[in-house]
């Protein structure tokens, strides 16, 4: 069935190309061919909540942007630490579920991360392990905070992340790659490859990434350590887990003609993670009990994108993406130096989504601009841990449509206002409608005023309705009577830049959700997913960048305030969340040397859990981290060489006090976060 829907929309558009062939009027405009040509060497051009490529400055929405020459320059090996400086990012780290991220307070399962557009799948505990996201071939990586759900629908009620990637390229023929190591035990190698001709752009890519710092017999070590409160625990001496991921790709485009492409792209990765259990019985028959936890990610994308009729914009995207998760429990027995395969135990789970896009925009006149589309979402899930009430089947699906549109109105120069709805047809919850409005007004040249008012929406995932989790250490249970989330956020960014050597940004918000889905302990140790809470969060952000002969600099500081509501009863209002960084860029002149300063302090968080319909409110501590890289171009600047120093301050872990300490798999009291002071050494080259 979902082969068949995919040969479908594929014979969509090349009817779709067909008929452009045969009734698209010669001679491209040059509003489109500047927006379009030129995105190999403008930057600024960003993708994200735009119908078109558009210029950070017209861009109706408050971007964040991180182009990938900065975090080459800073050593970046994935998503996770390239979001790393950014105050309104904060993560959650998991030994098992990875890296989770929260994005102004707002946790994973409402922020969407998107690869060219496309949703990825794969949330564990309702989130995307964003240390498992490469970063190669990636052209800038944008960053919106707030609702977009009228745009991107489902997981984007609290913001969204767009990963860009590249499809175009200067030259004829290109050849790139970088190596990477350090001294915590981190390997990162990627390859690169392109050619470009008037008609054709094809490229072919590959990363292979180790972590692996301490022998498997100091993984296995356990040590005695004191909760703040002055009790003793145990815990891993060393926990963190070595891993290994591999991935590769290619895109091919083809350019029907200046103003029309296709672009079809694959995917795939593996990451491979365990877990070495403590010895037990060391004098007789000693064992360990290992997990090992495979991941693998398939995406396939189909784009169409371009002018019909030189005044309707039309991009078409239909993606097909797999993920698989097996958990493997093994007993290693020490005499034998070998697993007992009798023993082993497997769980695995599979999902599948089937994706499709259509966005038209049309502008009829100076002042009018009208947007429209449909959007069609099938995922399906199947596994040991889904249960579905259907005897007859082992799958459990969702299926949504979507129609959309956002009308777009410049009242004089200066003054443009958007409103957006997008109505949602879906197989488990029915019709439900969202709306928002923007407005961006330009005072003269330099004061730039932004407000917006929008709604978000979230439906409960497969997992969060039909997961069944029962073992030795786990008893989750999913719920089918869930309500979706709703949200209302209201925000006003106020952008000032008089010059390049002073800009100040901004930012005001709150958010409040609706129904929230927690995770709620029923009896003792056992869990299901219940909406228990309304949770809001406030503040504000302030930026100031500059730039001035061979210094870069930014400095941003935020406030927010966090707080979740449980029936009639409140928590004190004591989630007071403080954060601010410190970047700056300078270019040695004599030597031409660059070099790269950032620091980031990340203040104390709540943490919030709810036990019996009571809530329990942890305190996380705060962490700095700072790091200071040098780089130096080579040959014509084809040779790229990084030299620096990760986590200066050697921050590891932070202490967790009051409430549930515990929570995941935390061990109590404590969250690790780095695995230390790193010194790394980068070679890229660029042919």
């Amino acid at each position: 069935m979902k082969w068949m829907l995919f040969r479908i929309t594929f014979t969509f558009i090349l009817t779709l190309f067909l008929t452009n062939i045969s009734l698209a009027q010669s001679g491209p405009t040059q509003e489109f061919l500047d927006s379009i040509e030129r995105q190999v060497v403008l930057e600024e051009y960003v993708h994200t909540a735009e119908y078109k490529p558009t210029h950070i400055r017209k861009a109706l929405h408050s971007i964040e942007i991180l182009k990938a020459e900065t975090l080459q320059k800073r050593g970046v090996n994935h998503l996770e630490e390239a979001l790393l400086l950014l105050p309104s990012v904060r993560f959650d780290y998991d030994p098992i579920l990875g890296t989770q991220l929260r994005l102004r307070g707002i946790s994973s399962a409402n922020v969407a991360i998107l690869i060219d557009g496309v949703p990825m799948i794969g949330r564990l505990d309702g989130a995307i392990d964003i240390s498992q996201v490469p970063l190669n071939n990636v052209k800038q990586i944008e960053v919106i905070e707030g609702p977009l759900s009228t745009i991107y629908g489902n997981n984007a009620a609290g913001g969204v992340i767009n990963i860009i990637t590249c499809n175009s390229q200067k030259q004829l023929w290109n050849l790139s790659g970088s190596t990477q190591w350090e001294s915590i035990g981190v390997q990162n190698h990627m390859l690169n490859t392109g050619i470009q001709t008037k008609k054709w752009y094809v490229d072919l890519r590959g990363r292979f990434f180790k972590y692996d710092k301490y022998p498997i017999d100091s993984l296995r070590l356990i040590e005695k350590y004191s909760l703040p409160d002055g009790a003793v625990n145990t815990r891993a001496k060393y926990p963190w887990n070595p891993k290994n991921q591999l991935s590769g790709g290619g895109t091919l485009k083809y350019k029907i003609n200046l103003e029309n492409s296709l672009i079809l792209k694959y995917d795939i990765s593996h990451e491979d993670i365990v877990d070495y259990g403590a010895v037990k019985r060391p004098q007789f028959k000693p064992y360990a009990l290992d997990d090992q936890f495979l991941t693998a990610r398939e995406d396939v994308s189909l784009t169409y994108d371009g002018h019909l009729f030189r005044k309707v914009y039309v991009e078409f995207t239909s993606a097909f993406n797999q993920f698989k998760r097996q958990v493997d429990n093994k007993r290693y027995e020490f005499q034998q130096n070998s697993y007992d395969e009798a023993l082993t135990l497997s769980d695995t789970s599979r999902f599948n989504s089937f994706y499709n896009r259509l966005n038209l925009s049309m502008r009829v006149n100076p002042h009018l601009e009208v947007i429209g589309g449909i959007n069609y979402t099938h995922d399906a899930g199947r596994g040991g841990r889904i249960k579905v009430e259907d005897p007859t089947s082992d799958v459990a699906t969702l299926s949504e449509w979507a129609y959309y549109t956002d009308i777009r109105y410049s009242f004089f120069k200066g003054l443009n206002l958007s409103y957006s709805g997008r109505l949602v047809s879906q197989n488990v919850y029915g019709l439900n409608y969202t709306s928002g409005i923007k407005a961006k007004y330009d005072i003269g040249k330099y004061i730039t005023l932004r407000a917006s008012y929008a709604q978000g929406y979230r439906s409960p995932d497969l997992k969060e309705l039909y997961i069944e989790f029962i073992d030795v250490n786990h008893y989750i249970i999913g719920n089918i009577n869930l309500k979706p989330e709703k949200s209302n956020d209201i925000q006003l960014t106020a952008q000032y830049e008089p010059c390049g050597w002073f800009n100040v940004k901004l930012n005001g918000y709150r958010t409040e959700i609706k129904d929230k889905i927690s995770l709620f302990q029923y009896e003792t140790l056992k869990y299901n997913y219940s909406n228990v809470d309304n949770y809001d969060v406030s503040g504000g952000q302030l930026d100031l960048s500059g730039t001035w002969k061979q210094l870069n600099w930014t400095l941003a500081g935020s406030i927010g305030f966090w707080n979740t509501v449980v029936e009639s009863g409140s928590v004190p209002h004591d989630g007071r969340v403080i954060d601010c960084s410190a970047t700056v860029n300078y270019m040695i002149p004599v030597l031409k040397v660059g070099s790269s300063f950032n620091y980031r302090y990340a203040g104390s968080q709540p943490l919030y859990s709810v036990e019996f319909g009571e809530v329990s409110v942890s305190s996380v501590s705060s962490a700095a981290f700072m790091d200071m890289s040098f780089n130096k171009y080579l040959w014509k600047e084809k040779i790229q060489l990084v030299v620096g120093c990760k986590n200066i301050l050697d921050t590891t872990y932070t202490t967790i006090t009051g409430g549930d300490n515990k929570g995941g798999h935390r061990v109590a009291g404590y969250q690790f976060i780095n695995q230390g002071r790193s010194y790394f050494a980068r070679l890229g080259l660029n042919f």
